[in-house]
């Protein structure tokens, strides 16, 4: 959608480390690169993150509102949202292809845009743009600047990697030892590790995955627990978790867990 779109919007609300130095220092790296590439930036600052979690909602169920209420708070005519899932996975998420476009009105359409692609087809589109590549931010801790060393970093380290690429924004992965931090923990992490999964065996790279076959089948085991605890054990395993944990989410009014599902 390069022709179509006109301008970049980047919102002040996702990621930690956002302090103001770093704030305005992203605004002015990526002032620089939607130049590049012929469009507008328009960053926006937003207190929307503080008020759903003084009304004790989800961010994980929320943040597609956000998003998609950028667009008519900002008067566009179309809004474009990249797709955090793929059509093969259509579990609850704030962004999603099915809900995202229902947030349509009359002057704005909201388009949910690559759940066609895993990440992995996205990475490769990106890297034929070595303009885009070398801006990639996918770090959560910090909003100007790659870590190298959370999930988001490894994921995207090892899918470059699989790829035999690079970008400036990421280091390179060195240690295969790294990709072992990569268990999933619910179904969102699991999507993305399959990617890779999928990834590793396609360029026939068997170290790679086996190492990420060994993450998911942790997480299976963990799955097989939880029926086995819903089927055999009344739940009691669930609920002595909870007791114990006391899990944020438990606390929260709205919320993409079922009380009678997942704990995590």
């Amino acid at each position: 959608h390069m022709d179509s779109i006109s301008h970049l919007i980047m919102l002040r609300v996702f990621d930690k480390g956002d302090d103001q130095e770093s704030w305005d220092q992203r605004v002015s790296e990526q002032t620089k690169f939607a130049g590049l590439l012929g469009k507008s930036l328009i960053p926006g600052e937003s207190n929307a993150r503080d008020w759903f979690d003084d009304k004790q909602i989800a961010w994980r169920f929320a943040h597609g509102l956000f998003l998609s209420s950028a667009g008519t708070a900002l008067g566009l005519r179309h809004l474009y949202i990249g797709s955090s899932h793929t059509y093969e996975n259509l579990f609850p998420w704030g962004s999603h292809v099915l809900t995202d476009p229902m947030w349509s009105t009359e002057s704005t359409k909201i388009f949910h845009d690559g759940a066609a692609c895993r990440r992995p087809k996205k990475i490769l589109e990106i890297l034929e743009s070595p303009d885009v590549a070398n801006n990639l931010q996918v770090c959560w801790k910090n909003i100007h600047q790659n870590c190298g060393a959370c999930p988001k970093c490894i994921r995207t380290m090892a899918a470059l990697y699989l790829m035999k690429s690079s970008v400036k924004s990421l280091p390179s992965l060195q240690n295969l030892s790294d990709l072992k931090s990569l268990v999933p923990t619910n179904e969102v992490s699991a999507a993305n590790l399959e990617d890779l999964i999928f990834l590793a065996k396609e360029v026939g790279d068997e170290k790679v995955y086996k190492i990420l076959k060994k993450n998911y089948n942790k997480y299976q085991v963990g799955q097989l627990w939880s029926m086995v605890d819903k089927s055999l054990l009344g739940g009691n395993l669930r609920k002595l978790y909870r007791r114990l944990k006391k899990p944020k989410w438990l606390t929260l009014r709205v919320t993409l867990q079922s009380p009678s599902k997942g704990d995590l």
